[in-house]
């Protein structure tokens, strides 16, 4: 199980993020609120400089992230990576593909992770893992 941290953004957004650090990345579960009871969720993953991953975009790119990479920021950027700012290249996925059934909008990070986006980041991870 990943552990929360909870920040509030500003007055109408609220962010919950769930980390699990490798030595070179990181994978990051959030939920945003859409409205008071609507939440939207997404997988980050930051790969940083020192990955074996980092210099190749396409295997960045070809991760299993749900329904495919819906965000990339994968020019090299500053990412803070405990107390350390590393270069570092970030994709994500969302969970709101009407294709994929997915239904997670009521689901709020109070009660958790839903069980499958926690089971497919946790998997993500474990493959990070061994790559480094």
């Amino acid at each position: 199980m990943m552990n929360p941290i909870y920040s509030l953004n500003d007055k109408t957004s609220v962010s919950v993020s769930f980390n699990n650090h490798g030595k070179t990345f990181n994978v990051e579960v959030k939920a945003w609120k859409l409205t008071p009871t609507k939440w939207a969720w997404n997988v980050y993953v930051h790969i940083f400089d020192g990955h074996r991953l980092f210099e190749s975009n396409e295997a960045i790119l070809d991760l299993p992230l749900h329904g495919g990479v819906t965000f990339d920021e994968s020019s090299s950027s500053e990412c803070l990576n405990g107390d350390l700012r590393r270069l570092c290249k970030t994709v994500g996925c969302h969970y709101m593909h009407m294709r994929l059934q997915d239904d997670y909008e009521n689901c709020s990070p109070l009660d958790g992770i839903p069980q499958e986006i926690e089971m497919e980041a946790q998997g993500l991870f474990r493959k990070l893992e061994r790559s480094e």
